[in-house]
């Protein structure tokens, strides 16, 4: 899925039916957000098991590399912040505060 269906998601109050439309059957703050290859505004984001996968910034999996947005509660942290300071912020404008926020501090 797209970073903005997340932070649509997340901004909605709509994260868990999201969780449940994709079978993710992962406790909320055990989730780990990884976008396959690398970070961007159009990668595909995966849910991990925190639990089950120590946090990395990058791995392998099946030839694939993931690598490491933030957590799903640090997500939700960030876009609630971002939004708390202009309300009339879109999802998309979100997204790229969020990136940039993540990438600066890497």
């Amino acid at each position: 899925m797209k970073l903005i269906e997340i932070i649509e998601a997340l901004r909605t109050n709509t994260i868990q039916d999201l969780l449940n439309e994709n079978s993710v059957a992962i406790k909320y703050d055990l989730i780990d957000i990884y976008a396959k290859y690398s970070l961007g505004i159009e990668s595909d984001y995966y849910f991990f098991n925190a639990k089950k996968r120590p946090r990395t910034n990058i791995f392998e999996e099946n030839g694939i590399k993931y690598e490491n947005l933030c957590s799903l509660s640090k997500l939700k942290d960030l876009v609630c912040s971002y939004a708390n300071l202009n309300a009339k912020r879109t999802s998309e404008i979100l997204v790229f505060d969020v990136l940039d926020y993540l990438e600066n501090e890497k």
